[in-house]
């Protein structure tokens, strides 16, 4: 691959972060509760890449009846997710809701042996504690009466049912592709969040509308699509390292759209939080590219 087309794939990769970062705002710009949100965006982004599925002649129902087990779960897992951080987004800021579920890379490294033969080292679990140390900067007080601290809880949950979501695709994403799964797990999503629908009237207007479709379509089936095409060009531990910017441009979106303006708390955690992910991805390039250099 020659350096331009390292350089397009590079500006595509960042592109995807930004684009997937930009979920958050248009939540918060949605005036229908957290569930509905979900409900709608899973909606939009399904038919997406269904339409997408059925143009490549993919077996739909062919591989669901295959890892029918595996779709219900992840599929659950994922809606949960949404929810949890959806209602994190509605009640606390942007920058705390976003920096409090980026701890999910951490998160990860903690539960991957409990998915695959792997051994627990001491850095991961020192990157644990410093992600714990950066989240409780976010907190502005102990009580869950406090919408703010609320929001961190329900982000770190939403951390780590992603962290599990995650692990789970990984074992299969050799029999089943990014897209397929995608794609299953929202049609899940979809039935489990179906009773929201009627449990308060949701509201439709020109501004909800075009926010939805911002949020299926640019971060939910473009943005999620781009990122993986770009890991086909890149080592996953650089496309790590892309995806952490993830906060950051978040941030500056919320500053610049929502007028939001983060405290000195909120940039100290931040940086622990990110600073951790940042410094795990790096280990773990070195330590790949260390492994492969023994491998030639």
């Amino acid at each position: 691959m020659n350096r331009s087309s390292d350089l397009k794939h590079l500006v595509l990769l960042n592109l995807s972060a930004l684009l997937v970062s930009l979920a958050v705002i248009f939540v918060k710009l949605i005036s229908m509760n957290a569930a509905q949100v979900v409900l709608f965006r899973c909606l939009i982004a399904g038919i997406a890449l269904g339409l997408f599925l059925k143009y490549r002649g993919v077996r739909l129902w062919q591989q669901f009846k295959a890892y029918p087990n595996f779709f219900l779960v992840s599929g659950s897992i994922l809606g949960l997710h949404w929810v949890l951080l959806f209602w994190a987004v509605k009640i606390a800021s942007v920058s705390i809701t976003i920096l409090a579920v980026f701890s999910f890379p951490v998160i990860t490294t903690l539960l991957e042996p409990l998915f695959f033969e792997m051994k627990l080292i001491r850095f991961n679990l020192i990157a644990a504690l410093l992600t714990l140390v950066g989240i409780a900067f976010l907190v502005p007080e102990y009580n869950l009466q406090n919408k703010a601290s609320l929001g961190v809880l329900l982000a770190v949950m939403a951390a780590f049912l992603i962290a599990i979501r995650n692990l789970l695709c990984k074992k299969y994403i050799q029999k089943i592709s990014s897209t397929e799964q995608m794609f299953f797990q929202l049609c899940v999503s979809i039935i489990l969040l179906l009773p929201f629908l009627f449990l308060e009237r949701p509201i439709f207007n020109v501004s909800n509308v075009l926010y939805l479709l911002g949020l299926g379509v640019i971060t939910t089936a473009l943005g999620h699509t781009l990122f993986v095409y770009c890991l086909g060009f890149f080592p996953t531990s650089t496309a790590s390292i892309i995806i952490s910017l993830q906060p950051f441009y978040a941030i500056i979106f919320a500053m610049i759209i929502l007028k939001e303006t983060p405290g000195p708390n909120v940039f100290i955690g931040g940086i622990l939080i990110v600073g951790v992910v940042l410094l795990e991805n790096i280990r773990a390039a070195y330590y790949r590219s260390r492994e492969n250099e023994k491998i030639s």
